[in-house]
């Protein structure tokens, strides 16, 4: 093994770490983009992932798993999908950029507005 790849596995911001003989994502992000696929489809969320992605169930089953780290294609299509904001939203989490709060804070909005205008839907 060569000292690059050596000091690129050991390195901080390393994507993977090696247990076991296999490498395991650490990005809490990308954890927390299985969980909101888990929430989203309790059952066949293999599946749905596979499908939204293009990637094969065997791949999706081992994202959720946590033994193969999802490839960039494959975020940007659960982001550009239905559930996008979901999932952009729990990659984002703990990120404080000013872009990021900015974006919050106008989808924070928008719920309220969608709260108010049902409140008044119920008092009519």
């Amino acid at each position: 093994m060569s000292t690059i790849s050596t000091k690129a596995r050991r390195g901080a911001n390393s994507a993977a770490v090696q247990l076991d003989g296999n490498y395991r994502p650490k990005s809490r992000s990308i954890l927390s983009a299985m969980h909101v696929a888990r929430s989203l489809w309790p059952r066949k969320t293999a599946v749905e992932l596979a499908t939204i992605t293009g990637a094969s169930v065997r791949t999706a089953e081992r994202w959720l798993a946590g033994d193969r780290a999802l490839s960039a294609d494959a975020l940007a299509a659960l982001i550009r999908s239905e559930h996008g904001l979901e999932f952009l939203v729990a990659l984002m989490s703990g990120a404080e950029p000013a872009w990021w709060r900015r974006v919050d804070a106008y989808f924070a909005a928008i719920d309220a507005q969608r709260l108010q205008r049902a409140a008044l839907r119920r008092l009519r």
